[in-house]
């Protein structure tokens, strides 16, 4: 199923050289949402640009470069976890793309992050597939835990129901 194109990434898929952009969403306690072709708007959120160099991303994952010369994104990495942040990337061709433009090719999460001179780079992997070990641990009394649910109890979490075993 194909899809129409605006004028606007008719345009931009013409020129000579074509350069896609990214916008990137970054779903820390406080959402970060990152363009790699200056500030725009688009989606009804505003995306700060000038941070992102170095773009490697597809639909299994990637990586990305944040430029960091105040050291405001080597902070959070140092006081946030770094690991199964949730992220999604849509690609866009132009500046200032129309609602329908940017095509989602990354959903998933990130796989950790490293600070370095400058910049901060940031792994992604898709989500739960470098953490679907389960069960990582078991919970039982010669563990430590006295007071369990009997088994066959469903707890509900995070959007999904566990149903407790022995």
């Amino acid at each position: 199923m194909g899809r129409t194109l605006t004028t606007q990434t008719t345009n931009a898929v013409a020129a000579t050289v074509t350069t896609p952009a990214w916008f990137i969403e970054l779903a820390f306690s406080s959402i970060i949402r990152l363009s790699s072709r200056g500030d725009q708007s688009w989606g009804g959120q505003a995306w700060t640009g000038g941070r992102l160099k170095n773009i490697q991303i597809g639909p299994t994952g990637g990586k990305f470069l944040l430029i960091n010369t105040d050291l405001a994104y080597s902070a959070l990495v140092l006081n946030n976890s770094t690991t199964d942040v949730g992220c999604r990337a849509w690609m866009f061709y132009g500046d200032n793309p129309a609602s329908d433009d940017p095509v989602l090719v990354f959903d998933g999460v990130t796989d950790g992050a490293t600070v370095d001179v400058g910049a901060v780079a940031f792994g992604l992997a898709v989500e739960g597939s470098r953490t679907a070990f389960s069960p990582r641990s078991f919970i039982t009394e010669a563990g430590g835990f006295n007071h369990l649910r009997p088994a066959g109890t469903k707890i509900s979490w995070g959007g999904t129901v566990y149903e407790l075993e022995r």
